[in-house]
């Protein structure tokens, strides 16, 4: 399966980037994804939705929704 690609944007937070990449719907919809630990960066779970987004790599929502941030 090919993922989808997002390129990072400098300054860009996890919030941001989950907007932009279309990964949720809303910002409450994205706090709430990453409050629940459904949010994950290399399998690692993402918990702060205003920190800088760390790095490049495949970023997963819920179970099914994945973008490859470059």
């Amino acid at each position: 399966m090919k993922l989808p690609d997002y390129a990072l944007q400098p300054g860009q937070t996890v919030l941001d980037v989950l907007m932009a990449a279309g990964l949720v719907s809303s910002k409450s919809d994205g706090r709430r994804m990453i409050e629940q630990k459904g949010v994950k960066l290399d399998g690692v779970v993402l918990e702060k939705f205003d920190a800088a987004f760390p790095h490049a790599g495949a970023l997963q929502v819920g179970k099914r929704r994945f973008v490859r941030v470059k």
